[in-house]
């Protein structure tokens, strides 16, 4: 049965000259048949047979209680890899929502359009897994509407091997990374292989766990991973990176959504505009190795500012507020490339909480990040004290912040990190983000303090940064002379 809660509108790119709903063509959609054993893991593919160029789609799933016991991800491919949208997962339900700016999905016959893994119940027998794709449109990318049919696919309990994970399941990554397959199953005897990509070697840890060692480059989402053993048993896996719910303040429907961010990385970017009853939560993944910094600018009318700062491989969900403070959008600015997604839910004037008009997704478009100048009273480069031990701690010194940006119509969004080369933290700033000063009266200059008395004589150096945009730095020094005599 579907659980149709909500109304869901996805952004797609249509053709000049084209009139949208103009042909209907036919699209088969076709679901995987697989064994796993009871107890196991299942990855259920769903294909576009023939391979067709989709936009825009959704599919509501319900597994067999009988057959599985909980449903671990969901993640959408796209052969040019902007997939986006969500899952809404509630118990052994799943409805997906995706689209594709270039109609990317289903272009392959050898990348699924979307895959469902699913944990097997250990009294599993057999099950048939459908799906219901009539929730919304299914489009190309000249707009014209697909009608959709389903192919149902059979689920057989037995053999002992499966995949239950892979980790990393994505990004760019570099020869000798090594990669962790999850699974049942595994012996000695068992054989990796990844299409299109290079393996150095294989290590059999366990029957649960194998390792890989790339032996070139690659982006590992959506290749094949096909794992094999002597006795003829197979078993296909597709990685893709993980997915996090939407945590925060959002209400329902948003919160607890399962975002599908596309695979591009961005360090500055703008959202779309939202109508003034809709709330909107930026969802962001950061794929480095190392903390990222964000800034989520609200543009007019009242330039909210939110900052936040992003674990290695972690998410953040941000709002730049309700109604019309996300009216013209945000601009979101990141110390490092990062992942990102907004979600908008519009909702009815006057509506209780928890109801919902429309539900969806779109991408952030690419901007260039307002270079940022760090500008120190008097116009030195530089903030430099002297300080003799026993006397009064040396008074602030204050800079600013400011973009050289000319053709911004908003002042630039920052934020500011210290980080200084020894002595531990001697250094602090008043503030750690706002809006660039652009010659504003109202501008608040930072102060820049230094705290010597746990410092032995001599030099001392740190570096203030603004970011993220290009980073702009000012040198600060510190010194402390020896006491004489």
């Amino acid at each position: 049965m579907k659980h149709a809660t909500f109304a869901v509108l996805l952004a797609f790119v249509s053709i000049a000259g084209t009139s949208l709903g103009a042909a209907t063509k036919p699209l088969t959609i076709a679901v995987s048949n697989e064994t796993a054993p009871s107890g196991g893991t299942a990855q259920i593919k769903f294909f576009a047979v023939p391979p067709q160029q989709i936009s825009s789609g959704e599919l509501s799933i319900d597994l067999d209680p009988g057959f599985f016991s909980s449903i671990r991800s969901v993640a959408v491919f796209s052969t040019t890899g902007d997939a986006y949208g969500f899952a809404a997962v509630t118990g052994l339900h799943a409805d997906v929502r995706f689209g594709s700016l270039t109609g990317g999905i289903g272009q392959s016959s050898g990348l699924p359009i979307l895959t469902v893994t699913a944990s097997v119940g250990a009294q599993a027998h057999s099950a048939i897994v459908s799906a219901d794709p009539t929730g919304s449109a299914w489009r190309d990318p000249a707009g014209n509407v697909y009608s959709v049919t389903v192919t149902p696919g059979a689920m057989t309990a037995g053999g002992a091997l499966s995949i239950s994970d892979v980790v990393p399941g994505g990004g760019i990554l570099s020869t000798g990374t090594p990669i962790q397959i999850s699974g049942t199953g595994f012996s000695a005897s068992t054989t990796v292989e990844i299409d299109a990509a290079s393996v150095a070697s294989v290590q059999i840890i366990g029957p649960q766990q194998i390792q890989l060692t790339l032996g070139a480059p690659t982006e590992l989402s959506g290749k094949r991973i096909h794992v094999m053993n002597p006795d003829g048993s197979e078993v296909a896996y597709f990685p893709s990176l993980p997915s996090s719910p939407v945590t925060g303040t959002p209400p329902a429907p948003l919160a607890g959504l399962l975002p599908i961010l596309p695979l591009e990385t961005y360090r500055a970017a703008i959202t779309s505009p939202a109508s003034d009853d809709a709330v909107v939560v930026v969802a962001l993944q950061n794929p480095n190795p190392a903390p990222v910094d964000i800034l989520l600018h609200g543009l007019a009318p009242t330039s909210s500012v939110v900052t936040s700062t992003i674990p290695p491989n972690g998410w953040a969900f941000l709002s730049p507020g309700f109604g019309g403070q996300s009216a013209s959008g945000s601009n979101v600015l990141a110390s490092a490339p990062i992942r990102m997604m907004q979600l908008i839910d519009v909702v009815p004037p006057g509506a209780p909480p928890g109801t919902s008009l429309f539900l969806y997704a779109t991408p952030v478009s690419a901007t260039n990040a307002p270079p940022l100048q760090v500008n120190v009273g008097g116009g030195d480069s530089t903030v430099m004290w002297t300080w003799q031990a026993g006397t009064a701690p040396p008074p602030p010194q204050y800079i600013s912040v400011s973009s050289d940006y000319k053709d911004a119509e908003e002042p630039a969004a920052y934020a500011v990190s210290v980080a200084t080369e020894s002595g531990g933290p001697w250094l602090l700033v008043s503030q750690k983000s706002g809006i660039s000063c652009d010659d504003s009266p109202s501008c608040i200059p930072i102060a820049v303090i230094a705290n010597p008395a746990s410092l032995a004589p001599g030099n001392y150096r740190a570096t203030i940064t603004s970011h993220p945009s290009a980073p702009a730095c000012v040198p600060t020094y510190f010194r402390r002379p020896s006491v004489s005599g």
